[in-house]
């Protein structure tokens, strides 16, 4: 009995060990830690932890699969699913990204990382009154969070709004100060005010975290042309 019992607890410290080297981005480490935990069984929660490691590696390839074979797991659950869209999503595959996204929100309605990334997809298809849905849905809910002002900063954007824009901008990265999407739209804020100094640094910091995207132009576009 005490075997039985061993064998899913070590699972689960391999894969915790596993979380703890991703957070301290010790990623090599981390890959080994949880290429040991699916070793014997495989499970949602370290196939999705298996395909983040693999995405800030830079193997797509690798995170979609373990991305995919997380939601075949678990159809019910929406993180495997809106982590595979948002791969789909960087990498220009833009019907897929939708479809994940669509069914991520199938599931959970007002899961606010798939709406946002779903109105940045429409931007991408220039439906801008879709994309315009989204984040007015995003900007009613969750209030204190990252995703909610950047919503707002889009809306804003939309409507000419640049200093309503960039205070909402500057609140949604003091909230989320990684996440490459808004830094994207900040960026752009910026460069319409022909604030070159912040402009750039909004691109270098891109580049610092590895998520500068071909769709930081087209996003600039999208906006400039709705």
């Amino acid at each position: 009995m005490r075997v039985i019992e061993r064998k899913p607890n070590m699972r689960h410290a391999l894969i915790n060990l596993a979380e703890i080297a991703y957070e301290e981005n010790n990623l090599d480490e981390a890959l080994a830690y949880i290429q040991k935990a699916l070793e014997k069984r495989e499970s949602y929660w370290g196939l999705n932890l298996s395909g983040k490691i693999h995405k800030r590696r830079g193997s797509y390839e690798e995170a979609v699969r373990d991305f995919s074979q997380a939601h075949k797991l678990d159809p019910m659950h929406v993180h495997a699913l809106t982590s595979r869209g948002e791969m789909y999503r960087s990498s220009r595959a833009l019907d897929q990204a939708l479809d994940d996204f669509n069914k991520a929100l199938e599931i959970s309605p007002k899961n606010v990382f798939s709406l946002v990334r779903r109105a940045n997809v429409y931007m991408q298809q220039k439906n801008f009154d879709h994309a315009a849905v989204d984040f007015k849905t995003v900007s009613k809910l969750s209030l204190s969070t990252g995703e909610n002002r950047f919503a707002q900063g889009c809306l804003h954007l939309f409507a000419g709004e640049s200093r309503k824009a960039e205070i909402c901008l500057n609140l949604a990265l003091k909230l989320n100060p990684e996440d490459g999407l808004f830094l994207v739209y900040r960026g752009y804020d910026y460069l319409q005010k022909k604030i070159w100094i912040k402009h750039l640094s909004s691109i270098q910091m891109m580049f610092l975290l590895d998520v500068y995207e071909e769709t930081c132009l087209e996003g600039k576009e999208s906006i400039k042309r709705r």
